[in-house]
């Protein structure tokens, strides 16, 4: 039912006075008919609502995030570490995604992040990843934020107190350096953190297989 149907009602009319009518309470019933409406409105069906810039629905926009470590032992020897395979592909030039997907992919889906950690030299060897589905924005995973998008394809992220902005194509580094020392060693470890947007790509082309090495 609308506000129409809301007008159309018999409302009861106050009791008037034989000798000394009184007027209707006109801005009474209008605040009434104005809460019918409300009422009546949150029972609609409504779209739901995308920001502008977003991705359309049967389609998301799709963020990677890697870090690389790799190490050289100066001293003593430090504990290798080794961690599973990737848990997806992407080919950015058919706009492939592969992999372990355990969210839903239905309309409301915005965007896929992927994040993973490769080891590399006296740091072990292997890496790691996984899919996840964001729905809204802001979108946080971690220490990312995904803040939005614009008209223009630009997505901007919130990552180690700054903002990122990246277009389609363009992928965020970071590189640093880490001297740590134990009792036992110490490692110079290389630090080199990525963060890719890939751009936006049909839901279609979303294969949720498991891979194998």
């Amino acid at each position: 039912m609308n506000s129409r149907a809301a007008t159309e009602m018999n409302l009861p009319v106050p009791p008037v006075g034989m000798n000394n009518p009184q007027p209707i309470p006109y801005l009474a019933l209008l605040a009434l008919l104005f809460v019918l409406a409300q009422v009546f409105a949150t029972g609609c069906i409504q779209a739901p609502h995308i920001p502008s810039g977003s991705p359309t629905p049967g389609t998301y926009a799709f963020i990677d995030h890697q870090i690389y470590i790799d190490g050289t032992t100066t001293t003593g020897t430090y504990p290798l570490l080794m961690i599973d395979f990737p848990t997806y592909l992407f080919d950015p030039d058919k706009g492939v995604l592969e992999g372990l997907v355990t969210f839903e992919i239905n309309q409301s889906l915005l965007l896929i992040y992927g994040s993973g950690t490769h080891l590399s030299g006296d740091c072990g060897s292997g890496a790691s990843g996984m899919l996840h589905g964001g729905y809204t924005l802001p979108y946080r995973e971690n220490s990312i934020v995904v803040r939005g998008f614009t008209t223009n394809g630009t997505v901007y992220l919130s990552y180690l107190n700054q903002t990122i902005a990246l277009q389609a194509g363009e992928r965020w580094t970071d590189l640093s350096i880490i001297n740590e020392t134990t009792g036992d060693y110490t490692i110079i470890k290389t630090v080199t953190d990525t963060i890719t947007y890939y751009g936006v790509f049909p839901v279609s082309e979303i294969k949720a297989t498991r891979l194998r090495p």
